[in-house]
């Protein structure tokens, strides 16, 4: 269940910033922004464009700031061309302990929103598998060229 989840680990991490250039345009066709995200274990299909001249490694992370940014899916060190999911990222944790994709479980109330972020970086990074969502935000600071995200939503009626 979400909810133990959720409370398993608090994470005060955002993963990107406010100051960066948000050059990178985050789509998909299971959702459009600020609507529902699909149900189900399978991960909808993320695109995004091209990143900037100079970009080493690009990053997916997936959070819930409804939940203190719960990692619904982290991968770091996709290859600088890619625009969409590819085999080669390092995974990282997500907020079950797991890696790949954790589905929206929100407890019964209020609609989560779900921030599909990406990061165009300035270098690969050195984190292993399985790293936390805190160990992301540390390790991008100072390299992001450029940022998108897509937001949706997802709520569970009582």
């Amino acid at each position: 269940m979400l909810l133990a989840s959720c409370s398993k680990q608090e994470s005060g991490a955002t993963v990107g910033g406010s100051d960066v250039p948000k050059g990178i345009v985050v789509a998909s066709t299971a959702f459009t922004e600020g609507n529902p995200v699909p149900p189900g274990k399978i991960p909808p299909e993320i695109t995004w464009s091209s990143a900037p001249a100079g970009t080493k490694s690009i990053v997916l992370a997936v959070l819930d700031p409804d939940a203190s940014n719960f990692p619904h899916w982290l991968i770091a060190n996709l290859p600088p061309d890619a625009t969409r999911v590819v085999d080669g990222g390092v995974p990282g944790q997500n907020g079950s302990g797991d890696t790949g994709y954790y589905p929206p479980e929100p407890p019964p109330g209020p609609p989560h929103h779900y921030h599909f972020k990406v990061l165009a970086l300035d270098t690969m990074l050195t984190l292993q598998p399985k790293f936390t969502v805190e160990e992301l935000d540390k390790a991008v600071r100072g390299h992001i060229l450029s940022q998108g995200e897509l937001v949706g939503t997802y709520q569970t009626k009582e």
